[in-house]
């Protein structure tokens, strides 16, 4: 975010990680009775994304998209980053 920032990307430069509220309005019902997914324009390889709140001390909320599902880890090295920046 730090390297999107600097290169102002998109001709911005207030790329953020987002908030576990947005990352979590990725999640989408299936119109069949299946489980959840990422909507359809994320590429199918990222499985979860951290976002930059805090569950508690060095834990942050992640969003898991194959099984649907938000929760706490410290670990990020399996954890994508989906950049956002506010619309205002």
């Amino acid at each position: 975010i730090k390297d999107l920032n600097r290169s102002r990307y998109g001709g911005f430069n207030d790329w953020r990680l987002p908030t576990v509220e947005e990352a979590a309005s990725l999640l989408e019902k299936k119109k069949n009775a299946s489980d959840l997914h990422i909507s359809g324009f994320f590429t199918t390889t990222i499985k979860r994304i951290w976002t930059g709140d805090m569950q508690r001390a060095q834990t942050y909320w992640v969003v898991r998209f194959q099984k649907g599902i938000v929760y706490g880890a410290s670990d990020r090295s399996n954890h994508h980053v989906r950049p956002v920046r506010s619309m205002q």
